[in-house]
């Protein structure tokens, strides 16, 4: 007889995990702090990435980039809600700590972008022209809170590591590509997007009033919500409309599958026996 047969939980984020989480956020915070101390270092490593990108086609770098908007990312992880809603659900909790996070430090350190800094004739630019509160970069935050989530919420981690972790990189590398941000917000990015991963996880493994079938219900209700904001909201890339379009579509047919036909996530279930 299974774990989940017996009604007990199949252990996710064991506490030898907390080692290699915490290890990578230190890492990833201090990258960032060296690249702030030099400027020089950090001007270097962005005409160096943007010297690599420019080579490929915009549009496939806008597609890229959208990615690690906050909708466009809830949007592709809605399937979810209906299979195994303890994704969808860890990135609802996670988006308050990942926001907070963002945010705040963008506020009170208000560094400027690229664009504000370089000479517009050795800047590329795809997309919207930012030039203000470029300290830590949200997309790299919400990239990496979703690998985060994905890794430490799966039963195979290391596997899910292996294609979750360089998908989040790339999404990362697309705010240089479009030229957004430098190599220190990136690596602050996905710093705080890390911590804010692991932290959702935490909490939806001790607290499961989500795992219900009103729960899941709630989560496709927002699914819905995100999914029609796709088609309102204006995100600044119009090479990437397409993909927009069709989060926006996702998102909704998954929240309606989430409302008709909700399910437990079976890794989690909500009820235990002793």
């Amino acid at each position: 007889m299974s774990d989940l047969e017996k009604g007990h939980a199949t252990p996710l984020l064991a506490p030898v995990a907390v080692v290699p989480v915490v290890v990578i956020a230190v890492a990833l915070f201090a990258l960032s702090a060296v690249f702030l101390a030099m400027k020089g270092l950090n001007l270097e490593g962005f005409a160096a990435v943007q010297g690599l990108t420019i080579a490929l086609p915009d549009r496939l770098w806008a597609l890229i980039t959208v990615c690690g908007t906050g909708v466009v990312a809830f949007a592709l992880l809605s399937p979810t809600v209906a299979w195994q809603p303890r994704w969808f659900a860890a990135a609802i909790v996670a988006a308050a700590f990942a926001g907070l996070y963002t945010n705040v430090v963008k506020r009170v350190l208000a560094l400027p972008r690229p664009a504000s800094v370089i000479d517009p004739a050795q800047l590329h630019i795809v997309g919207e022209r930012l030039s203000a509160n470029s300290f830590p970069s949200g997309h790299s935050v919400t990239s990496f809170t979703l690998a985060a989530i994905l890794v430490l919420a799966s039963r195979r981690p290391l596997t899910t590591a292996l294609w979750a972790v360089p998908a989040a990189a790339l999404i990362a590398f697309s705010r240089i590509a479009v030229g957004a941000h430098w190599p220190a917000d990136l690596a602050a990015g996905a710093a705080g997007g890390w911590v804010s991963g692991a932290l959702a996880v935490v909490c939806i493994v001790r607290w499961r009033a989500w795992n219900t079938i009103n729960g899941v219900r709630a989560m496709g209700i927002i699914a819905i919500g995100i999914g029609v904001s796709l088609f309102i909201v204006d995100l600044g890339y119009p090479l990437a409309l397409g993909l927009q379009y069709l989060g926006g579509a996702i998102a909704v047919g998954s929240g309606i599958a989430a409302l008709t036909r909700p399910r437990l996530d079976p890794l989690l279930p909500f009820t235990r026996t002793p």
